[in-house]
């Protein structure tokens, strides 16, 4: 037995469903991977960063410095 990977649209995918169950028994062994996705099945949800405070930056007084110095001690690793 071969094994085989098909990408179906979904305008066409019953009927190639039909096709493949009218073989004769034994012939094809039919197994449904749903997990891929189109582009429009994938709900793209955005999210909002208002409702989030993040306080642990407010600390930092001058910022570039602050990058700086976080460079400065991934070079020295």
């Amino acid at each position: 037995m071969h094994a085989l990977k098909l990408n179906v649209d979904d305008t066409v995918f019953d009927k190639f469903l039909y096709l493949l169950k009218s073989l004769p028994d034994g012939g094809v062994e039919i197994i449904l991977d749903d997990s891929v996705d189109s582009e429009d099945k994938i709900v793209k949800k955005s999210i909002d960063f208002s409702k989030y405070r993040i306080e642990s930056l407010s600390k930092i007084e001058n910022s570039l410095k602050w990058q700086k110095s976080l460079r400065d001690d991934w070079e020295r690793q």
